[in-house]
């Protein structure tokens, strides 16, 4: 079993392995990831997933980074971003914070301006490549 906290998953580690998903280890101590074996067992289990994927900004720019799925409702609600060290995360159930992370990414990028939405996404493993769509923060 592959664990990693959740603040140091790195690219390397989503091209190693494509999802990952939170421990169910309640003793636990730091948010730790688990990584998922892409099999229809490995990802009948657990409620969330972490899957890396392609992201494409209103305004072109490409990035990489994760999506986050529920399999029960077949529904991304919230991804998190690449940008060297820096990761952004945006979740359509946290607006407001959400919102402080889009202010970072803006004044950290110039060349995204306000031009962010519609962003859309491609999961990479080949495996879930029917999970695609658009992703878009009721603002």
């Amino acid at each position: 079993m592959i664990l990693i906290k959740s603040k140091d998953l790195s690219l390397t580690d989503l091209q190693n392995h494509g999802v990952w998903t939170w421990s169910s280890d309640l003793y636990q101590n730091e948010d730790l990831l688990v990584a998922v074996p892409i099999t229809p067992e490995g990802l009948a289990d657990p409620e969330t997933l972490l899957i890396y994927a392609a992201f494409k900004m209103a305004n072109g720019a490409q990035l990489e980074g994760v999506v986050v799925y529920d399999p029960d409702l077949d529904e991304v609600f919230a991804i998190e971003l690449f940008l060297g060290d820096t990761r952004i995360t945006l979740n359509r159930n946290l607006l407001d914070i959400s919102i402080e992370e889009l202010k970072q990414y803006i004044e950290f990028s110039n060349d995204i301006n306000c031009q962010v939405f519609p962003i859309q996404f491609q999961a990479i493993p080949r495996e879930l490549l029917m999970i695609k769509g658009e992703f878009v923060l009721r603002l």
